[in-house]
């Protein structure tokens, strides 16, 4: 649905916000890149991470405020020991 144009854009940074990309949240190094999101309410948490160079996506949604968050922290650690 996006073209690999598109989604190269909306994972660079932006010129005066380099953990920021256009829509996206960015971090990493070469060889271990992740693109993501998160947000929250209320009673409501999600996140939703991409890990761009070894094919994993982490998608955590909660019904508790930052309810998500314990969950992708923990699947991230377990998609490291992989790598």
């Amino acid at each position: 649905l996006v073209s690999e144009k598109s989604r190269e854009r909306m994972w660079s940074p932006k010129p005066k916000s380099p953990d920021y990309g256009y829509g996206f949240g960015l971090r990493g190094t070469p060889g271990n890149r992740t693109v993501g999101h998160t947000g929250g309410f209320p009673g409501i948490n999600s996140a939703l991470e991409i890990h761009l160079d070894t094919g994993f996506t982490v998608a955590a949604m909660s019904n508790y405020d930052r309810g998500a968050m314990p969950i992708v922290d923990k699947i991230n650690e377990l998609i490291r020991r992989l790598e």
